[in-house]
């Protein structure tokens, strides 16, 4: 019978666990010795953004907005819009820069207490389908965001359904919760 055992100054050893062991004796003074030095890989030096969303003075209940860059910056960013609220953490966020950003709205529960099947759900479902955001939030943008090293890159989109214009506003570090 083959045994993977040796004998150590008198004792028996197994080879294959002295071996794993000696390997995270060694990746353990690894980690420790390059303090933390190791990323995710990414090269770039990503900000974390957050802000609101409302629709005509409402918060958007559900969506997703792009920064899409302006000046040729090599990272494209964006998050998931829940109850007028987004948080892109620094590890998904954008870079320093201008950015193009584009919003939209994400399928939402029909309001009512209507029986599945019924000719009332369909119409509430009717309702609720679809894009809400105008187009000119989203596939025709014209919104802005400028992305800052140093800032708290909080933003405040204020999205109307009606003709007139509309924009983002960007919240002093006070304002930040």
């Amino acid at each position: 019978m083959w045994s993977w055992g040796v004998v150590h100054y008198g004792t028996t050893c197994d080879v294959r666990a002295s071996k794993c062991r000696r390997g995270k004796i060694w990746y353990a003074l690894i980690l420790v010795l390059s303090g933390g030095c190791w990323q995710s890989g990414d090269k770039y030096d990503r900000l974390p953004i957050s802000g609101t969303v409302t629709l005509d003075g409402q918060p958007l209940a559900a969506g997703y907005l792009i920064f899409e860059p302006m000046n040729g910056q090599p990272t494209q960013s964006g998050g998931m819009i829940g109850q007028g609220k987004f948080d892109v953490p620094r590890k998904s966020g954008p870079i320093a820069g201008k950015y193009s950003v584009a919003i939209f709205s994400g399928a939402e529960a029909p309001v009512g207490n209507f029986a599945p099947g019924t000719p009332e759900a369909e119409s509430a479902v009717k309702k609720v389908t679809g894009e809400r955001v105008p187009s000119r939030y989203n596939i025709n943008t014209t919104l802005t965001a400028d992305v800052k090293q140093g800032d708290p890159n909080v933003f405040a989109f204020e999205l109307s359904s009606k003709k007139q214009a509309s924009g983002v506003v960007s919240l002093p570090k006070a304002d930040q919760k």
